[in-house]
C-alpha cells in the first residue's frame, strides 16, 4: 500500500486584494479548509491581512490538482494566484508551485522543495515593488516589518529572495550613482526599492537601544559579536575602535568610473557622556548592509608606526571563529588575489546556508540555537592575505601576520558545479562586481571595494590612515606596495587605474613595501 498523501498549506495574504477561492481537483481529495475559530462559516474568500489553512489527503494515491485565488485591485484589474500541487503516489519529490501569478505581484514559500509525508507548506502573497525595468520587483516590508512578522512569520526570507528575482542584480542599478559617491559619507546603490532606510533602522535601533523587537534575533546575534568587538562605550573598554570611510571624488562617467580618494572621515563609535555614537552606529550598519569592505587593523607591523602594540586579543579573524556564532568556511574567494585558482582561502560566512534560497529558519549559533530567517545571511571574514593556510585550520589559527577583513555578500559562494552550471547566486554577483567594481551585497552596491583603493578601516583608537601614491589608500598589510622592473607597484588586484590620490599626496614610505 503506497503512502497517504497529505498536504497542508497556510497562506498568508498580504497582497492588498480580497481574493475569492476555489478548489480545482485533479486526483484525491480537493483541498478544504481547515476549521478555525475566527472563521465563522469556513470561508470562500481570503481577505487582505487574513491567513486560512487547507488541507489535501489521499490515503490510497496520488495527490494532484489546483487552489485558484482571484481578486480584483483597485484599478479594475484582476489578480490571479494559481497554486498547482502534485504528491506523486511513489516516492518521487512532491510540487508546490505558482503556475500563474499576475504581473506585478510576488510571492513565497517557507521552503524549496518539500520530500516528506505529510507535507505542512507555508506560502505567503504579497504586492510587487518596482525596482528597475526591465521589470524588476521586489517584495515590500513596510515601515514596521518586525511588526508585520506577526502575521507573516518568513518575512524576511522571502524579501531576500525577492532580491534575486529577474533583473534584480542588474548593473543598471549602480550606473546611475557613479557621480553621486558625494551626496553621502556612506553612498550606496539600493536593490530593494528605496526601502534600504528601513533597514539600517531596524541594525541602528537595536544597535543602540538594545531592542530586541527591532531586528530578527540572528542579525541580533551578529551586532552583539560586533558590539563587542569594537568595545562598548563604558570606561572599561581596553580597546575601543574608530571607524574610517574614504571620501570618494567622482571624475569620469566611464563604464567603470574614476574617483579620486580625497582623504578619509573619522567617526568615533562613543560619546563623551558614554554612550554609542548613534551616527557612527548608522554609518557603519548603512556600509555593512550595502556590501562595503572593511578591513580591521591588527598586524604588529601596521600597528607600530602608531606606538600601537599587537595583541592577540585584536584579531578580528580569530575572534570572529572563536565566537559563538555558526560559521561555514568558503573553499574560494578573490579578495587579494590577482585571480586565478590562486585565490583566498582564509575565507568563512555567517552563517551556514546552503544551497540558493533563502531558508525558512536558519542555525545561527554553534549550540544549534535556531530562528526564522534574518537580513544578514553572507557576511564572509577572512584574512587579507592569499598565504593562509586555509579552511579546516585551528579556530586559534591567527591572520598569520597579517589584518582581518570582513564584508556583506550578496549571497555565501555554493558549489562549483552550481556555478558552472549558471545557477549560483555568487557567480551572478561577481558578474556585476566586475562590470562596476562596486562591492554587490544582498541588498545594494558599495563603492569601497579594497580593488578600486576605497577600502574601510576598523582600526585602535591612536592609528589614522594617509593616502600615498602609489597605493592611492593607506597601505596595510595585504596591500602594500611592491617593486616591479626596479619601480614603485600596487599589488597586482588593485585597479590603480579607477582611484587617483590628491596632487600633493606623499610618496609611499618605504616602509611599506613588501
Amino acid at each position: 500500500m503506497s503512502e497517504p498523501r497529505n498536504l497542508t498549506i497556510t497562506i498568508h495574504n498580504n497582497c492588498g486584494v480580497d481574493l475569492d477561492i476555489t478548489s480545482l481537483p485533479v486526483a484525491g481529495k480537493m483541498l478544504v479548509p481547515v476549521p478555525d475559530p475566527i472563521w465563522a462559516p469556513i470561508p470562500t474568500i481570503l481577505r487582505n491581512g487574513q491567513t486560512v489553512t487547507f488541507s489535501s489527503l489521499n490515503n490510497s494515491g496520488a495527490c494532484t490538482g489546483q487552489l485558484r485565488l482571484l481578486g480584483k485591485a483597485s484599478d479594475g484589474s484582476a489578480v490571479l494566484y494559481q497554486l498547482g500541487y502534485w504528491l506523486p503516489e511513489n516516492k518521487d519529490k512532491s510540487l508546490l508551485a505558482l503556475v500563474d501569478v499576475s504581473p506585478g505581484y510576488l510571492h513565497g514559500f517557507d521552503r524549496e522543495l518539500y520530500d516528506t509525508m505529510p507535507i505542512n507548506a507555508t506560502l505567503s502573497l504579497y504586492p510587487a515593488l518596482l525596482v528597475n525595468r526591465p521589470p524588476a520587483y521586489a517584495i515590500p516590508i513596510g515601515s514596521n516589518p518586525m511588526g508585520l512578522t506577526e502575521k507573516i512569520p518568513y518575512l524576511f526570507q522571502d524579501f531576500a529572495n525577492s532580491m534575486f528575482g529577474a533583473n534584480m542584480r542588474s548593473s543598471d542599478l549602480i550606473y546611475p550613482h557613479y557621480a553621486h559617491v558625494e551626496d553621502s559619507v556612506t553612498p550606496y546603490a539600493d536593490f530593494t526599492g528605496g526601502q534600504m532606510p528601513v533597514l539600517i533602522k531596524m541594525l541602528k535601533d537595536y544597535w543602540t537601544k538594545n531592542d530586541r523587537r527591532a531586528c530578527p534575533v540572528p542579525d541580533q546575534a551578529l551586532i552583539d559579536f560586533f558590539k563587542h568587538y569594537i568595545g562598548a562605550p563604558a570606561a572599561t573598554s581596553a580597546m575601543p575602535r574608530t571607524l574610517w570611510i574614504p571620501k570618494p571624488h567622482y571624475l569620469d562617467g566611464s563604464s567603470l568610473a574614476q574617483f579620486q580618494l580625497l582623504g578619509y572621515e573619522r567617526c568615533g563609535f562613543h560619546t563623551n557622556d558614554g554612550k554609542w555614537d548613534a551616527t557612527t552606529v548608522e554609518r557603519f550598519v548603512t556600509l555593512l548592509l550595502s556590501g562595503a569592505h572593511f578591513v580591521v587593523i591588527h598586524a604588529g607591523k601596521d600597528l607600530a608606526p602608531f606606538g600601537i602594540d599587537y595583541t592577540i586579543d585584536r584579531e578580528f579573524y580569530r575572534a570572529f571563529l572563536r565566537s559563538d556564532l555558526k560559521t561555514a568556511s568558503d573553499a574560494l574567494n578573490s579578495h587579494y588575489s590577482s585571480g586565478g585558482m590562486k585565490g583566498n582561502v582564509s575565507g568563512w560566512y555567517y552563517l551556514a546556508i546552503k544551497g540558493e534560497t533563502a531558508p525558512s529558519t536558519v542555525t545561527y549559533l554553534k549550540n544549534g540555537a535556531f530562528a526564522t530567517c534574518g537580513l544578514l545571511l553572507a557576511l564572509l571574514v577572512g584574512a587579507t592575505t592569499t598565504a593562509y593556510p586555509g579552511p579546516g585550520t585551528s579556530h586559534d589559527t591567527k591572520s598569520a601576520g597579517y589584518n582581518s577583513f570582513f564584508q556583506l555578500e550578496g549571497w555565501p559562494a555554493q558549489s562549483i558545479d552550481n556555478a558552472l552550471q549558471g545557477k549560483d547566486r555568487h557567480v551572478t554577483d561577481y558578474g556585476a562586481h566586475l562590470r562596476t567594481v562596486w562591492n554587490i551585497s544582498t541588498y545594494g552596491a558599495s563603492p569601497f571595494s579594497e580593488k578600486r583603493g576605497l577600502t574601510v578601516f576598523l582600526a585602535p583608537d591612536g592609528w589614522s590612515p594617509t593616502s600615498y601614491q602609489t597605493s592611492c589608500m593607506m597601505p596595510y598589510m595585504g596591500a602594500y606596495g611592491r617593486y616591479v622592473n626596479g619601480l614603485p607597484a600596487p599589488q597586482p588586484w588593485l585597479r590603480r587605474e579607477l582611484v587617483l590620490p590628491v596632487q600633493d599626496a606623499l610618496d609611499l614610505p618605504p616602509a611599506y613595501f613588501e
